[in-house]
């Protein structure tokens, strides 16, 4: 997408994920949850990473990060990121395109029962805390067979059993059960990153929306509220505190784009550690700044500040922990060797920091 198409993407889905939340954007209910992702649909969101030529929008990781940051920053509670993802491997595998709400998982246990790449391969195993499990129609896996990676996608109506379950913003992450389950599409993927690292990428981008959400909470609760007889935004300390805030909202958000330009020319394995470690190491700070500033208001259930920073508690430890990336930075820099470091470094920041296209 050029930048006019690009702003028009970002005017049309911020009407859309504002009327989602004016509507009641809440509740896990099965006809809820449909009545909400219909309207996704409608809006062809979920297939803006799909190929023109298989039937979807063209757009890049850029323009996904861009929808996965606005979704977050209107609070919007649906698999959209996860539905991305799943149709743009499949689509980039040769796989047929699938409709309807897809989630993707990272860890499973378990294997197929028949051999690797057979057409009729079903799947035994546990495929734990997918992200809107009991909701979506699919689930996108990655399973390791010796030195070759297969991507699998199985309907959730085959678990034999589910465990529901929710992480601290109250979003449905489900254990999922298969028994000799169908594989309903089974492709080795032709991509650079992995599942978990490419789930990392736009959850990075939603950590990045949701913090500006909270910086502008923060802005807006510090201007209408009095302490002394003058509003909180003329104390130098809270004027302090929300510059470090938006600070961090920043960095994050800088790091998110530069990790999807990277993506776009190939290996952005880097990119995405870097970017995914700065964004977990910029929750903790963030919601601590914001509930101070907001005092206890902003921890009642009535206020919305929690729908932002339950969310960035959350997806702080989903697709990889600080010590994930840490440990994932440490392995490329020791591979690469200390010389190598400051030169590699560079090139990859002129690269993924060059402008995008316009």
């Amino acid at each position: 997408m050029n930048a006019s198409e690009r702003a028009l993407l970002i005017e049309t889905i911020d009407r859309l994920f504002a009327g989602l939340v004016a509507n009641g954007d809440a509740g896990n209910s099965k006809e809820s949850f449909r009545a909400r992702w219909e309207r996704v649909e409608e809006m062809g969101v979920g297939s803006l990473l799909v190929p023109e030529s298989a039937g979807g929008l063209g757009g890049s990781f850029h323009d996904a990060a861009l929808v996965a940051h606005r979704a977050a920053l209107h609070a919007v509670s649906l698999p959209i990121l996860e539905t991305l993802l799943s149709r743009r491997l499949l689509a980039q595998a040769g796989s047929d395109s699938v409709s309807g709400a897809a989630s993707i998982a990272c860890v499973a246990s378990g294997g197929l029962d028949a051999r690797s790449g057979s057409a009729a391969a079903n799947y035994s195993g546990v495929v734990h805390e997918v992200p809107w499990g009991r909701n979506v129609d699919h689930v996108l896996l990655e399973l390791r067979q010796g030195e070759q990676s297969l991507l699998l996608r199985l309907a959730t109506a085959d678990a034999c059993k589910r465990t529901l379950a929710t992480n601290m913003a109250g979003e449905p992450r489900d254990t999922l059960e298969f028994r000799s389950a169908p594989v309903r599409t089974n492709v080795v993927p032709d991509s650079a990153a992995s599942l978990m690292g490419l789930g990392a990428l736009l959850r990075t981008a939603q950590i990045g929306g949701s913090l500006d959400c909270v910086l502008r909470q923060c802005i807006e609760h510090a201007s209408g509220r009095s302490q002394f007889g003058r509003p909180l935004s003329q104390f130098q300390a809270i004027q302090h505190q929300i510059a470090l805030l938006a600070e961090e909202s920043a960095a994050v958000n800088c790091a998110a784009l530069a990790a999807a330009r990277a993506a776009e020319l190939g290996d952005a394995g880097f990119e995405i550690a870097a970017a995914k470690l700065r964004a977990n190491r910029a929750v903790g700070i963030a919601t601590s700044i914001a509930h101070q500033v907001h005092g206890a208001i902003g921890c009642t259930q009535e206020h919305a500040l929690h729908r932002a920073t339950q969310r960035l508690w959350s997806w702080r430890s989903e697709f990889g922990n600080d010590r994930h990336w840490a440990l994932e930075l440490g392995r490329r820099v020791a591979r690469a060797g200390a010389d190598a470091f400051w030169p590699t470094l560079t090139e990859r920041g002129d690269r993924s920091g060059a402008p995008a296209e316009s």
